[in-house]
């Protein structure tokens, strides 16, 4: 829309019967379709910009303006491009619009205006993108809409010899700079457009600018070429950095950690810059013990950076991912984004770090004696690495001297879903564990010396107050949510200050949900469960509650644990089979426990819950209530009321391959006599008198 930089206003303008002083109005008999509708004309002010001499501001036919959330073209006066029509705008008693609806609009359920700062823009000679690139609003209960910028312009010149392909603008605090944002439409009529990025105003936003020169722009060395960056406005804590990437892929980084305040329908100007390629970011090695690493880091002086020293296990995990695959500078930039902190290089350039730990997949370790690391670093900008990105540096440890930590594991406590284990140790530095299933280690990791491998990726980290504890008595471990009656492997690799290390594998096991010689009665065999498991709206089958007849259901002799068996079939729930997303798994039988001992709160335990069926795009199902019980009813575990027979299981929550999937929106109830479900269902054991009885 625009050859210049400057402030729009927009003059509406009614041009039927409709009386301009009354927009609205419907009382006038003449007033049917044709005539609800207004012709809008557009005007632009006419003063030249003080940025461009000479410029005038011009509509253009690509132009599109949203009116109270209806998007109409812009049809440009061919006599004075300053002027514009938009025809067939239904009248209203206010009006609410926005420059441009790119990827953004007004949402009248809500109130908002969500305006749009482009993440990446084309560059635009002497300007700001002109098409949607500055977000602009207005509001009016008359046909007079004067827009207004809810952003500044940030200009950075740039002077040298080069050709300009691409400028990056972020900011160091990670600021959200571009994205969604939104503005209230009370905010918007009462003339407040001072909003704050990262306050609930800002959603699916970047910290970052690309400006991409579809032709490259030649820098002149005596007068600086300005590039236009239209931002949200509000107060840039830590500064900007400003990444410029020439024609031959040489990059040039620019750093302020000043407070940089972008003000609304405000220019701020940078100093410019002199475009000098980066130094290569290079890591040399230093001192490398068994327990530590230390490397050097030499770049441009006074530049943000981030380092890290990750597990070679780790790096090869991740690296094997389709989505890293034959890019590791990906890889680098999200471990280093996700894991370290921003550190920035002397006057020099220089920069020394000495680790203890390294990061593995799932925690930080210490760093131990024999192990296989890689050195990470690159420049960084708030949350994302900038410039060239440095291979990885491989680096071994060396074998430690001095005696191994002693360790000793004892199971205290085994549960059908939890595991107490105690474990005692001296001399101890540092501590990892890892729990596996036993059929995938047998199964999957089954070569030698997989357990270094093992507890290298995916050993977690003790505490220093945990390994105190294990030194002076003990820690005990406590596993839980595991699935009954299995077994573990568990490895535990404890190191000490020097950097040897001991490593331990044991075989642990949980116990049968139940006794597998418990007794178990029927209690009916036609009972009927009002199931809101499978509750989905957008399919016709599952859209309300299914209800599942003729089910036996069976109890324990010695107290109110119920069970169900394989009551959720595909095979035996016509709901379920038509909505084609359910799939039965083998191995039946399949349980669905019921623990009504304390009737107030029946619970349901997810680990022994499997449904028997697998939801075809996530996984085996189960189900359980076995939550921390907090808030109102609705999150409350189930009764049971045993005069009539009914079991309300309460809200549950979905599981697909243990991952949560959602939680239920109804709760279930099993009728254990559906037809007089007033009768009572408890039942009495016979007692066996020991005299025979006489003829």
């Amino acid at each position: 829309m625009l050859t210049g930089i400057c402030t729009l206003a927009l003059a509406l303008q009614a041009c039927t019967k409709s009386p301009a002083e009354n927009p609205g109005r419907t009382d006038d008999p003449g007033n049917d379709e044709q005539n609800s509708k207004v012709t809008l004309t557009l005007s632009t002010p006419r003063t030249r910009t003080t940025l461009v001499s000479e410029t005038y501001v011009h509509w253009s036919e690509e132009d599109i303006v949203q009116i109270n959330g209806t998007n109409l073209p812009v049809i440009p006066d061919p006599n004075d491009p300053t002027r514009a029509t938009i025809s067939n705008v239904d009248t209203a008693e206010e009006y609410v619009a926005l420059y441009s609806p790119d990827n953004g609009g007004y949402i009248p359920e809500r109130e908002v205006v969500e305006a749009y700062f482009r993440p990446e823009v084309p560059h635009t000679p002497d300007s700001f993108y002109t098409t949607g690139g500055n977000p602009m609003v207005a509001y009016s209960t008359s046909t007079s809409l004067e827009f207004k910028n809810i952003g500044g312009l940030l200009r950075i010149g740039v002077t040298g010899d080069a050709s300009i392909a691409s400028v990056m603008l972020s900011g160091n605090a990670g600021e959200p700079i571009a994205g969604h944002f939104e503005i209230s439409k009370s905010d918007l009529a009462s003339g407040s457009l001072d909003f704050a990025p990262g306050e609930g105003s800002a959603q699916f936003v970047s910290t970052s600018v690309t400006m991409t020169c579809t032709e490259n722009v030649r820098l002149d060395a005596n007068s600086p070429t300005y590039f236009y960056f239209a931002l949200p406005a509000a107060e840039y804590t830590e500064g900007f950095t400003v990444t410029l990437t020439d024609s031959e892929g040489n990059t040039c980084l620019r750093q302020t950690h000043n407070s940089v305040s972008i003000e609304r329908a405000t220019l701020k100007s940078m100093e410019p810059i002199a475009f000098e390629k980066d130094k290569a970011l290079t890591v040399t090695l230093g001192e490398i013990a068994a327990n530590s690493v230390t490397w050097n880091i030499e770049g441009n002086p006074s530049t943000d950076l981030r380092t890290l020293l990750v597990t070679k296990a780790m790096w090869d995990h991740f690296i094997a991912q389709e989505y890293y695959l034959d890019n590791p500078q990906k890889l680098t930039s999200e471990i280093l984004a996700a894991y370290s902190a921003t550190i920035p290089t002397d006057d020099n350039g220089r920069y020394e770090e000495t680790a203890t730990q390294a990061r593995a997949v799932n925690s930080m370790q210490p760093v131990q004696e024999d192990n296989d690391y890689l050195v990470l670093a690159a420049y960084f900008s708030g949350t994302q690495s900038v410039g060239v990105i440095p291979a990885p540096v491989p680096v071994h440890t060396p074998a430690a001297t001095g005696p191994a930590p002693e360790v000793n594991v004892t199971v205290s406590s085994a549960g059908s879903t939890t595991i107490d284990v105690l474990t005692t140790t001296s001399n101890a530095s540092g501590i990892l564990t890892a729990l596996f299933f036993k059929s995938d280690y047998d199964n999957v990791f089954s070569r030698e010396g997989i357990d270094e491998e093992l507890i290298a990726k995916y050993g977690n980290a003790w505490t220093a107050e945990q390994v105190e504890q294990a030194n002076n008595g003990g820690y005990t471990l406590q596993y839980i949510s595991l699935p009954p009656e299995t077994e573990f492997v568990m490895l535990i690799s404890v190191s000490s200050a020097a950097g040897k290390a001991t490593l331990k594998k044991e075989i642990i096991a949980t116990e049968p949900y139940v006794d597998p010689s418990a007794e178990w009665i029927t209690v009916s065999s036609e009972a009927t469960f009002v199931c809101g498991f499978f509750f989905n709206q957008s399919i016709p089958s599952l859209s309300n509650v299914i209800n599942i007849t003729n089910l036996k259901v069976e109890k324990l002799a010695d107290r109110d644990l119920f069970r169900l068996t394989d009551a959720f079939s595909v095979s035996r729930i016509p709901e379920l089979a038509a909505s084609g997303i359910y799939s039965d798994l083998s191995g039946s039988p399949y349980y669905f426990y019921m623990d009504a001992t304390d009737p107030n709160n029946v619970k349901v335990v997810n680990e022994v819950c499997q449904l028997g069926i697998v939801h075809n795009e996530y996984g085996a199902m189960s189900v359980g209530n076995d939550f921390n019980i907090q808030g109102g009813e609705e999150y409350q575990h189930g009764t049971y009321n045993r005069a009539e027979g009914t079991i309300r299981i309460g809200v549950l929550i979905c599981y697909a391959d243990s991952q949560q999937l959602f939680v239920t929106p109804f709760n279930s109830t099993l009728y254990l006599n559906p037809e007089t479900p007033g009768n009572s269902v408890s039942t009495e054991n016979f007692k066996k008198d020991p005299v025979a009885i006489p003829w």
